[in-house]
C-alpha cells in the first residue's frame, strides 16, 4: 500500500449537554461505498492504538484487510468482543 500523510485532527469541542452522530451513507449495489472508507481510512491514520468493540464480529473482506496491516505500523490493536452463545 502507499504511504498515507495526514495533519493532526484535533477533537471537536465537548458540550455538557449532546451526542455527535455522524450520517454515512452506504449501498454496495449502487456502489457508494462511503462508510467503507471511512472506517478503512480512519484504521489507516490511526497512529497509536485502535479499538474495536463489537457484539458480533463476522468483518468483511475490506476490514479484515485492514485489520491485518495494523500490528505491521506498530499500532495497538485491541477488540472486544462477545463470548459464545
Amino acid at each position: 500500500g502507499g504511504h498515507i500523510e495526514r495533519g493532526r485532527i484535533d477533537p471537536p469541542p465537548r458540550f455538557d449537554d449532546g451526542v455527535y452522530v455522524q450520517i454515512l451513507q452506504s449501498n454496495v449495489r449502487q456502489r457508494r461505498r462511503t462508510l467503507q472508507k471511512v472506517i478503512t481510512r480512519a484504521i489507516s491514520a490511526a497512529d497509536e492504538a485502535i479499538f474495536v468493540t463489537t457484539a458480533y464480529f463476522f468483518p468483511p473482506g475490506f476490514l479484515r484487510r485492514a485489520l491485518l496491516q495494523v500490528p505491521a505500523r506498530g499500532v495497538s490493536l485491541s477488540l472486544l468482543l462477545s463470548g459464545s452463545s
